[in-house]
C-alpha cells in the first residue's frame, strides 16, 4: 500500500480553493490541478508499505500525537517548488508554521523510532494545488500567486493526524483514511 500521514483541511478552505481553481485554471498553461477533495497537508510520505505495517504506524502516530496540543492555522500565501522562476509545483502555505513543523517532526521521529521508512525531504507546510506540466512564464506564476495569496478564510483547528492510503488512478489519486489519531485538546 502507498501511505502517507497528513492533516485534513477545513471544508471552508477546501471550498475557497475550489472556487479559485475554477476561476484561474483556464487562464494558466497546462497543469494537473488537484481535486479539492484531495487537498491535505502531508506530514510524512511513507510510500509503499505492507498491510502489516499499519498497526505499527498507528502506534507511532499515537505516541507522536500524545504531546502536541491542537492548534489553529490559516492560509497565508502562495509559492512554488523549486522556486518562482522555474515552477514545477504550485502551493499555498498555512501559518503559523511552528506548530506544523513541530507536529511533523514528532510524527517523523516516532515513525523512525518504530522502524517505518519515509521520504527524508525537508518539511515545508504547504497544500499542493497543482503540478505544472509545461513551462509557466513569469506572468503565469504571478497570476497564480495573486489568485491564491489572499485566501481569507477563518482559521481552522488541527485536532488530528490521519494515516491515508493513496491509490493512483487515471482520474487522479484517491486518498482513503485508514487511521485517525487525535491531538491533545487545548485547555
Amino acid at each position: 500500500m502507498r501511505l502517507f500521514v497528513a492533516i485534513e483541511i477545513s471544508d471552508v478552505l477546501r471550498n475557497s480553493v475550489e472556487l479559485r481553481i475554477e476561476s484561474t485554471r483556464a487562464r494558466l498553461p497546462a497543469a494537473s490541478w488537484l481535486r479539492p477533495d484531495a487537498l491535505h497537508l502531508t506530514l510524512a510520505f511513507l510510500g509503499e508499505q505492507s498491510d502489516e505495517s499499519v498497526e505499527t504506524i498507528a502506534g507511532a502516530l499515537a505516541v507522536a500525537a500524545s504531546t502536541p496540543a491542537s492548534f489553529s492555522v490559516h492560509p497565508a500565501g502562495a509559492g512554488f517548488f523549486p522556486h518562482h522562476r522555474a515552477p514545477r509545483v504550485a502551493w499555498i502555505t498555512l501559518e503559523p508554521a511552528a506548530p506544523l513543523v513541530a507536529l511533523a517532526q514528532s510524527v517523523r521521529k516516532e515513525l523512525e523510532r518504530a522502524g517505518v521508512g519515509f521520504d527524508g525531504k525537508g518539511f515545508v507546510p504547504h497544500l499542493t494545488i497543482c503540478r505544472i506540466r509545461s513551462r509557466w512564464r513569469q506572468e503565469d506564476a504571478d497570476a497564480f500567486t495573486q489568485t491564491f495569496s489572499d485566501i481569507d478564510t477563518p482559521p481552522f483547528e488541527v485536532h488530528e493526524v490521519v494515516l491515508f492510503r493513496s491509490e493512483l488512478r487515471q482520474e487522479g489519486a484517491v486518498h482513503t483514511p485508514l487511521h485517525r489519531v487525535s491531538l491533545v485538546r487545548r485547555a
